[in-house]
């Protein structure tokens, strides 16, 4: 019948059922009686707030735990499902549930991995980081010049070939000139290393 305190709500008389709502408290419920000798009747009533049982959560809260992360070294980007969340270290309350988790660091290699999140627990993560190979350099020339130069099968240019980026490790390296016999031979680069390598070229029979 409306919003409390109500007054001169008409009646009729005989027993009726009193019902009062409000969001954080109890609901009260009361029954009364009019009877025809009754010219008003005031009924006082106080509400009860409602409580939380230890250990229960009210249904709408979410369940949440706890992401510790770290990584060696410190200072890495971190994405929780392609969303940057901060800077390792770094602590981070989830909700329940399963994540993909991203550390991202310059000069490093970026590491993935997933998670869980458990009701009230903490998931610890200690990532380390690979550091990204550095590019080593490598010059190739021929003797005669004007030899056409492959690395790894892929045509690289005519020699003299200078400071060409290669990644550190064993390749091939092949050389073809007109009148002269092919060169196919192996050579082996660190990361960050600068090689020189000198073909000469043995002309055909």
């Amino acid at each position: 019948v409306g919003d409390t305190p109500i007054d001169n709500s008409k009646l009729p008389i005989g027993t009726h059922a009193l019902k009062l709502t409000k969001d954080g408290y109890n609901d009260y419920t009361q029954t009364f009686t009019l009877a025809s000798s009754d010219t008003s009747k005031a009924i006082p009533v106080t509400l009860t707030k409602t409580t939380t049982q230890p250990n229960e959560q009210p249904a709408n809260t979410p369940k949440t735990g706890t992401l510790s992360v770290t990584s060696s070294p410190t200072g890495a980007k971190v994405y929780i499902n392609d969303n940057y969340k901060g800077i390792t270290p770094l602590n981070l309350n989830l909700n329940s549930g399963g994540y993909n988790l991203k550390l991202s660091k310059d000069g490093y290699m970026d590491c993935k991995t997933s998670f869980s999140i458990s009701q009230g627990e903490t998931n610890y993560k200690n990532v380390p980081l690979s550091k990204v190979q550095g590019k080593a350099t490598i010059h190739i020339d021929t003797n005669p010049h004007g030899a056409l130069i492959y690395i790894d099968g892929k045509i690289i240019g005519n020699s003299p070939v200078y400071f060409y980026k290669i990644d550190s490790g064993i390749h091939e390296v092949k050389a073809q000139k007109d009148g002269y016999m092919d060169y196919i031979g192996n050579f082996e680069i660190r990361p960050n290393e600068v090689k020189t390598l000198d073909i000469p070229l043995s002309s055909l029979p």
